[in-house]
């Protein structure tokens, strides 16, 4: 019985080393060039057909809120730690498919020329690599990879909304939304 929990374990990789790596992954505190600190608030693992890790995703605030609502005006950042390689056409297709749905016309008149710089910075990821996605009110929305910028844009009105790719109506996977519940 002993040797069936412990294969069972190593299948399904869950180890102790698995979750201090976990932990430095997405790092309990991110600054941000400008000096500004963010404080991990909570964490998700997205998978693929339950058995293909994709992405560790944390969302940062500068202080964490009783209750998170990525579509406020409060600044916070999205890290995405990547666990396999996904091509930065994938990203640039993803955010486009993702914003269709989850945008209004309006909405999607008044901010998509605005993302495409954003969409078109994406670049292929391998294990280990991550983007991180500040917004901070006197720079926008501010897109990184492994600590080097690659975008940003100031609209205070289309900000929020580029989080709709993963936590809008349709998502790119139902774990996004695990990191809006309690």
């Amino acid at each position: 019985m002993k040797s069936l929990v412990l294969s069972i374990i190593c299948i399904f990789g869950f180890s102790s080393s698995s979750l201090v790596a976990d932990q430095e992954k997405l790092p309990a505190e991110i600054t941000h060039q400008s000096g500004d600190g963010f404080k991990l608030c909570k964490q998700q693992l997205i998978t693929k057909a339950l058995f293909f890790d994709i992405v560790d995703v944390g969302i940062y605030y500068k202080d964490c809120p009783k209750k998170i609502n990525v579509f406020d005006d409060s600044e916070k950042l999205l890290r995405f730690h990547y666990l396999r390689k996904v091509t930065g056409k994938q990203f640039k297709e993803g955010a486009e498919e993702y914003l269709k749905y989850n945008l209004t016309n309006k909405q999607h008149k008044l901010c998509f020329r605005q993302y495409l710089d954003i969409n078109n910075a994406y670049v292929d990821v391998n294990d280990g690599d991550f983007y991180d996605l500040f917004k901070i009110k006197e720079k926008g929305l501010d897109l990184y990879l492994n600590g080097k910028p690659l975008s940003q844009f100031k609209n205070d009105d289309c900000e929020s909304l580029y989080f709709k790719i993963w936590f809008g109506e349709k998502s790119m996977s139902s774990d996004f939304k695990k990191l809006l519940s309690q």
